[in-house]
C-alpha cells in the first residue's frame, strides 16, 4: 500500500519554491565565478608577455568547449553527472 505524503500541498509548494530559489542563488554565484575564471585567460593573449601557437590556442578552447558541452548535456532530462577530465597541453 502506498504511504500517504506527510507534506501538505502548501508545504510541497514551499519546498519546491525553496529549491528553485536555491538553484537561482547558486547558479548566479557559480556562473559569475566561472565568468571571472575565464576572464583571467585574457591576459594570456598578450603577445608582449607570452608566445603561443594557434594550435595551443585551439587545444585550450577545445578543452573549454568540451567541458561546456558536457555541462549542457547534464541539464537534459535523465542525464548523469560526468567527471571533469582536466586540461593539459
Amino acid at each position: 500500500m502506498a504511504k500517504p505524503s506527510s507534506l501538505t500541498p502548501e508545504q510541497k509548494a514551499a519546498k519546491a519554491q525553496e529549491k528553485a530559489d536555491n538553484f537561482k542563488r547558486l547558479a548566479m554565484a557559480r556562473v559569475n565565478k566561472s565568468i571571472d575564471a575565464l576572464a583571467t585567460l585574457r591576459g594570456l593573449a598578450n603577445t608582449n608577455t607570452y608566445t603561443y601557437t594557434p594550435e595551443q590556442v585551439n587545444v585550450m578552447f577545445n578543452a573549454i568547449d568540451a567541458e561546456v558541452s558536457k555541462l549542457k548535456s547534464m541539464f537534459a532530462p535523465g542525464a548523469k553527472a560526468e567527471v571533469a577530465t582536466g586540461f593539459k597541453f
